[in-house]
């Protein structure tokens, strides 16, 4: 028999300040992208 998950059954804490975080998160993974189409473009020149 396999029990059903429950929300409550996750490790991770629920907070709403997890969304600044996230927000963070979000803005290096932008700039990380951004560099990385910019590196690209530049060998494509090269």
């Amino acid at each position: 028999m396999v029990r059903q998950l429950r929300v409550t059954d996750s490790p991770f804490p629920l907070r709403d300040d997890d969304e600044k975080d996230g927000d963070q998160v979000d803005k290096a993974a932008e700039d990380f992208i951004n560099r990385f189409y910019s590196q690209l473009k530049r060998q494509d020149i090269d």
